[in-house]
């Protein structure tokens, strides 16, 4: 990575610098799920994890986190596979089509499309419920002609 792709890479750090007001057992993870993922106030976060408020506040201003951060990074990330995939397909010719290699790109550009979808939030397979609701009015239908052969009540 380049120092220049490093600078506007703005992800959180891997690890957070140690806070004199860092709690023992408390990490930064559990903070930032409580104010992003659950969307607790400083307050109702401190009050889950058993701090103080000016804990939670002191440890995600020493982290540099802002509320937000998290969906803006989620959003980043399945922007970047995206832009792999459009790397991808913009390199996918006819010519290579006909190599091996072409194998590997529309395998890559399955795994990228994955990704993207995953982070998000949508769906990475789809159910047909045509399908399933045909087999359910099948299966109905061969009980109730099994019911009658049987003489058995069809109210029950």
């Amino acid at each position: 990575m380049t120092e220049a792709q490093a600078s506007e890479d703005k992800s959180l750090p891997e690890t957070p610098p140690p806070s004199p007001f860092a709690p023992k057992g408390i990490s930064i993870e559990d903070i930032i799920y409580c104010i992003d993922t659950l969307k607790l106030s400083h307050q109702q976060a401190a009050d889950r994890i058993g701090c103080d408020k000016s804990n939670i506040t002191k440890r995600l201003q020493d982290y540099g986190y802002k509320h937000g951060d998290l969906e803006a990074f989620k959003k980043r990330d399945a922007e970047k596979y995206t832009i792999r995939r459009y790397k991808i397909n913009k390199h996918l010719t006819d010519e290579k089509l006909e190599k091996m290699s072409a194998y590997q790109l529309v395998g890559m550009d399955n795994i990228t499309l994955q990704q993207e979808r995953l982070i998000m939030g949508e769906s990475t397979s789809n159910i047909a419920y045509a399908d399933m609701t045909g087999k359910l009015s099948e299966i109905q239908a061969k009980r109730k002609a099994l019911e009658a052969e049987l003489g058995m009540d069809n109210d029950s």
